[in-house]
């Protein structure tokens, strides 16, 4: 019993706390096409336990240089869950260890490992998609071949490797190694074939992988007489750049599948993305300058239809633009007509090709005076005030308007006079809200009318006034997008038809010195084996307009203390270390600026993590712990040993128990009874006595003394 407890206690002082937790058991990594995932198993059935995990690099096989370390240090995965599940993120070339470890509480479980893993090598490949497109005209089978995952990891290391046959075959014969597609030529005519593809990595075959599912197609005689119809009505719609084809089918049947391609002049023809389709539609996602030919094709099965083809299509071309957008700005001080076009789509493919040209009139003219070719904006002047203009914009590309095109709707506004009574109140209360770079300019109205539009405008120190994009607007609230280290002016002015308010202006702002920042978000990793703490540090926006001048100050202090202790400035991470064990250590980080802590900030919240002690101070502890308990156990059994061999007959006297002489035979050595008889009970007195049995002789002695009497002794 003594030794049970022994090894108890050793253990439990070895792993440093009492862990009343079992560690998590059937720890195993499941990896299907490179999404990998971490499970466990418990056997412990509250519901407050939480886990820990953690992984590491096998250096020596993922391939490191003769003599390094065989492995890197712990780095955590997720912290503090309650699933027993981890999706596993790294690289798949990383020959990594897993561990988990329970906690509830202060009681922690030992750590629980699983077996090596590496993606690239276990994860369960496939199965690959196959596409069949017969070409009866040229005796072949076109193969196309996609992953149920991206690729893009491996470069040109994975392939497939397709195999055909014939329907009636039992073998299959290998065809080539293919990264996408391949064409298997020279087949008969009128003869089902079958294609299975299988994945082959640094040219062998991936034992972990699952081949396709075999797909077969007939090879149909050129030139004879398909049972299917081919689709009709094969027409281009195209919108704004936004193209479609569409047909029509003359086959009722819901099985059909239909197969669309395209080339260009001078190219064979390529399977669009949206093939093979049940729909009948398909969108067009090819180069806008590309001159395409387009076809589709009907499937049912073993039937195929002849192609159909459409006309030729080029969507710059082709395409109908329209219509623009556009806004009016009277500028009746200097006037002028402030005028800003947008397009209804993206017109990064074009650059300076495609432009708008401007026609303007007054409202009671019949014709349009032509302005300019613009981009994006223009400014009408020399206009007369009192007077209503109005403004329409049409495309033009590469200097000629384009036909194919929607001018924008006219737009009218009148150039008030200048210096003559404005009917609407200005703008009040004009504010700028920011918090993390997100700034919003606010302002309110006198006035209660519902058709008010308001015209927003910045301009830094030495500029002139800019429109924010956000301008016009019903809104009275305007994002600002414009760089965070201008020290911008802002102004807001109110119209209603042909009532316009005078301007209402803030304060200056600039971003990155009045936004409010915070609070950070600080992530805890307690190192017990290096007695350290890891701190990483995340913003709740994109710091890249800062470059290095934007860090963190960090500090920290144990609960019991009151005041903060200054660790370093960091852009991003930092560790805290020569850390005691056991002890619980809190953390905040504070934003600083060119070196200067940031009034305008809110400081993170204090986390915490307790050090727990490293495994070579366990094991230190555990050696002394250990001596000394062997030590103690040999030095109580010689004090012992020795204690009772020189006191042996003290022992022995006071372990000896007590003996009284039966009353009648006492009497009989003292002489008061002349016959040694033993006492009779009356109950006994009829029947016969019984011998006693004795295993003990006693002798008794009786010395006389001078004075007559005499001293009994009993020997036994």
């Amino acid at each position: 019993m003594f030794f049970k407890y022994l090894i108890s206690l050793l253990y439990l002082t070895h792993r440093g706390t009492l862990t009343l937790l079992s560690p998590p058991v059937n720890v195993t990594v499941e990896s299907v096409n490179l999404q990998s995932e971490l499970s466990w198993s418990s056997v412990t059935n509250t519901d407050n336990v939480r886990y820990t995990v953690q992984y590491r690099v096998n250096r020596e096989l993922f391939g490191s240089n003769k003599g390094s370390s065989d492995h890197d240090d712990w780095l955590e995965i997720l912290n503090n869950i309650t699933s027993r599940r981890c999706n596993l993120t790294f690289d798949v070339f990383i020959n990594a260890t897993l561990r988990v470890r329970a906690q509830d509480g202060n009681q922690i479980s030992p750590w629980s490992q699983s077996r090596p893993f590496k993606a690239i090598d276990q994860s369960l490949f496939g199965p690959p998609n196959v596409t069949l497109w017969p070409r009866p005209e040229k005796g072949r089978l076109d193969v196309r071949i996609r992953d149920p995952f991206d690729r893009k990891d491996f470069l040109n290391g994975l392939k497939y490797r397709p195999y055909y046959k014939k329907a009636t075959d039992s073998n299959w014969t290998i065809h080539s190694d293919t990264l996408s597609s391949a064409s298997i030529e020279n087949l008969e005519a009128g003869l089902n074939y079958c294609v299975q593809a299988r994945y082959v990595w640094r040219d062998k075959l991936r034992p972990n992988s699952i081949p396709s599912t075999p797909k077969c197609a007939i090879i149909s005689e050129s030139g004879t007489l398909t049972l299917l119809s081919p689709p009709v009505n094969v027409t281009v719609e195209s919108v704004n750049l936004q193209s479609e084809l569409s047909w029509s089918s003359v086959t009722n049947t819901e099985n059909v599948q239909y197969t669309v391609e395209f080339r260009d002049d001078h190219d064979d023809w390529h399977v669009l993305e949206c093939s093979p389709t049940t729909s009948r539609r398909c969108n067009l996602t090819f180069d806008v300058f590309t001159n395409a030919m387009l076809r589709v094709r009907a499937q049912d099965g073993n039937q195929i239809s002849p192609w159909s083809q459409s006309r030729p299509f080029k969507a710059i071309d082709q395409s109908l633009f329209g219509p623009p957008n556009v806004t009016l700005w009277p500028r009746p001080e200097k006037g002028r007509l402030d005028v800003r076009i947008r397009d209804p789509f993206d017109r990064k493919d074009f650059l300076n090709g495609l432009k708008y040209r401007l026609f303007y009139k007054k409202a009671t003219d019949s014709n349009w005076t032509v302005h300019s070719d613009t981009l994006f904006s223009a400014s009408i002047e020399n206009l007369k005030a009192g007077l209503n203009y109005c403004v329409q914009a049409r495309y033009v590309w590469r200097g000629k308007l384009r036909p194919n095109s929607i001018p924008s709707t006219p737009k009218c506004a009148i150039i008030s006079e200048s210096g003559t009574l404005t009917l609407l109140s200005p703008p009040v209360n004009v504010t700028v809200e920011s918090v993390n770079l997100q700034s919003e300019l606010s302002w309110s109205s006198v006035t209660n009318t519902e058709n008010v539009w308001y015209r927003v405008e910045f301009r830094d120190d030495h500029d002139d006034w800019h429109v924010l994009e956000c301008s016009p607007t019903t809104s009275r609230r305007c994002n600002l997008t414009f760089d965070v280290f201008t020290n911008a002016m802002l102004r807001v002015r109110a119209q209603d038809g042909n009532q316009i308010s005078p301007w209402s202006q803030s304060r200056p702002f600039k971003a990155i010195d009045q936004s409010l920042f915070g609070p950070p978000n600080v992530t805890l990793w307690p190192r017990p084996e290096k007695g350290r703490l890891d701190v990483r540090i995340r913003d709740p926006f994109d710091r890249k307009d800062f470059s290095n001048g934007l860090k963190y100050r960090l500090y920290y202090k144990k609960p019991t203390d009151s005041n903060w202790t200054i660790h370093s400035d960091t852009l991003f991470s930092a560790s805290i270390e020569n850390l005691e064990a056991g002890l619980n250590y809190c953390v905040q980080a504070r934003y600083v600026w060119r070196g200067k802590l940031r009034p305008n900030s809110i400081p993170s919240t204090p986390k915490c993590a307790i050090i727990s002690e490293s495994e070579n101070s366990r094991t230190i502890r555990t050696v002394w712990v250990t001596a000394l308990i062997i030590l103690l156990t040999f030095g109580l059994s010689l004090m012992c040993i020795f204690m009772v061999n020189r006191n042996y007959d003290k022992f022995k006297q006071a372990l000896q128990p007590p003996m009284r002489m039966p009353e009648h035979l006492y009497k009989f050595l003292s002489g008061e009874e002349q016959f040694l008889q033993p006492p009779v009970s009356s109950s006994s007195s009829s029947s016969s006595l019984e011998e006693e049995p004795l295993d003990k002789i006693s002798l008794v002695t009786i010395e006389y003394q001078g004075g007559g009497g005499g001293e009994i002794n009993l020997h036994t």
